[in-house]
């Protein structure tokens, strides 16, 4: 891979030489009123793609910033939300224990009638 970029990065340095040996004709370049140079078109053709590069890499940190504030609250409802469904499971165990409780209860009641009828039976 890192022969790759070299040879892209050489590809890229020898097409900008030569652009510079095609585009020599000087040019005037007005930035504000009063201020202006004489460049190469070369040089400042190179200098707006200097610029456009630095532009579109910015942008792209800008959109991964965002990305990444995006991913981080999503992360943070998501633990929200595992949190209560913690707590609502712990609330649905509580449910369930209290509800066995008075069945134990009847049964144990039921098992108490039970013995009753048949000691009544028995003495009858």
């Amino acid at each position: 891979m890192q022969v790759i970029n070299l040879m892209l990065i050489f590809a890229l340095g020898l097409a900008i030489a030569l652009f510079s040996l095609e585009n020599t004709q000087v040019v005037s370049v007005n930035i504000i009123p009063g201020l202006s140079y004489k460049l190469p078109l070369s040089i400042c053709i190179v200098v707006t793609m200097g610029i456009g590069a630095v532009l579109a890499w910015l942008l792209m940190i800008w959109m991964k910033l965002q990305g990444w504030v995006i991913q981080w609250q999503k992360r943070s409802a998501l633990k929200a939300k595992d949190q209560k469904i913690k707590e609502l499971l712990e609330d649905v165990e509580q449910l369930q224990a209290q509800v066995e409780q008075p069945t134990r209860y009847l049964t144990t009641a039921e098992a108490i009638n039970e013995d009753n009828t048949q000691t009544a039976e028995i003495i009858s």
